[in-house]
């Protein structure tokens, strides 16, 4: 099996992550796509010939664990994730690189882009 590809959109809580992945995953209508959220936004991700698993209360090994299955029960093209700006990132690569996660995902990108408003409130 292919390792599939991984694109992460972490930016920080409101800043409008859902609303930019729904934009991505708009064009993105060929490829069957796995959606992993971290959180629950303010905007729902359009679940159109999606897959979604929200890992907002799973643990990280249930979610380690619901995502191998899901990638071994469907034919997955893509995987967007969807995750918190508030967690450290090395969270995140712990999940994928320290799990049976690296044989099944091949990192790919990762996206952060917030507004300098949002920026300059957050960080000062």
């Amino acid at each position: 099996m292919d390792r599939i590809p991984v694109y992460v959109m972490t930016e920080f809580l409101g800043s409008g992550k859902s609303h930019r992945l729904n934009d991505i995953l708009a064009q993105r209508r060929y490829r069957k796509c796995l959606v992993i959220l971290s959180e629950k936004g303010r905007t729902d991700v359009s679940t159109e010939d999606k897959i979604v698993l929200d890992a907002s209360s799973l643990s990280d090994e249930e979610l380690v664990e619901k995502a191998g299955r899901i990638i071994r029960d469907h034919w997955i093209g893509e995987i967007w994730w969807e995750w918190n700006g508030m967690r450290p990132f090395s969270d995140w690569e712990h999940l994928i690189y320290e799990t049976h996660l690296y044989r099944l995902m091949e990192p790919k990108r990762v996206y952060f882009s917030d507004e300098e408003n949002f920026v300059n409130i957050f960080l000062g």
